[in-house]
């Protein structure tokens, strides 16, 4: 058999090589297709293990090496029935002669990226994820702050998500110690929301930064922020 992982989400594809390896009960070999030469490709394709009957055959990143990739469906078609490949390419030549003949002779999983303005999935991807691989809930809220925190990196959303599981009580205030805001984007939201009169939300961040940085940080920075508005107020009076 032959199947073809194609797409940028590096995660989602490890994650189903994970599970093919772990439901395979023959010998595994991992190649590194950039740098294998034609003799060692043959080799392993249509070579025999003495140890085991069924092979899973994982190459990377073949389609780098442009002759190699263009020879593939030779080998691929003098495949042993008890041998399986896969072949891993997150980006390959869709345009290729060897890539068309893939989407006819393998099964073709694509691993797409969760995209950069889709937060909502993120947000749901996260959700789902703590419910159905670590067996906690986990409020959207919190999930949202993780995505604003992390971005779409399921890397290390995944990462953060282990953590959580082991954790007595997931608040925002572990979330928080756990994905701290760098110091320069809590200056400017604080300094945004005084300026905007949002009381709340200065008390919010005010909190935060006692918790990140201790009463002699906060204070610190508050009269930082302070000297700056008066500066501006100066400015702005001055018709400056």
């Amino acid at each position: 058999m032959i199947r073809l992982f194609v797409g940028e989400n590096s995660f989602e594809a490890s994650q189903a090589l994970n599970k093919l390896r772990s439901n395979f009960s023959g010998i595994t070999e991992v190649v590194d297709g950039a740098s294998i030469e034609s003799g060692q490709l043959m080799d392993l394709l249509l070579g025999m293990s003495l140890f085991s009957e069924e092979r899973l055959i994982i190459v990377n990143g073949l389609s780098e090496q442009k002759d190699l990739w263009d020879s593939l469906p030779n080998f691929l078609e003098k495949l042993d029935s008890r041998t399986e490949v896969v072949l891993v390419e997150p980006r390959p030549d869709k345009r290729s002669r060897t890539y068309k003949w893939l989407k006819k002779q393998a099964k073709v999983s694509e691993f797409v990226p969760l995209g950069e303005r889709d937060s909502q999935g993120a947000v749901s991807w996260c959700v789902n994820r703590a419910r159905d691989e670590y067996g906690f809930e986990l409020n959207k809220d919190l999930a949202k702050l993780m995505v604003e925190r992390i971005g779409h990196d399921q890397m290390r959303l995944d990462g953060t998500l282990q953590q959580l599981a082991v954790a007595d009580e997931i608040t925002q205030s572990l979330v928080d110690a756990m994905l701290p805001l760098p110091k320069k984007e809590n200056v400017f939201d604080l300094f945004e929301a005084a300026l905007s009169g949002r009381a709340k939300d200065v008390h919010q961040v005010i909190n935060y930064l006692e918790l990140s940085e201790g009463p002699e940080g906060a204070y610190l920075t508050i009269g930082l922020l302070a000297s700056q508005l008066i500066n501006l107020n100066a400015l702005v009076l001055s018709g400056g």
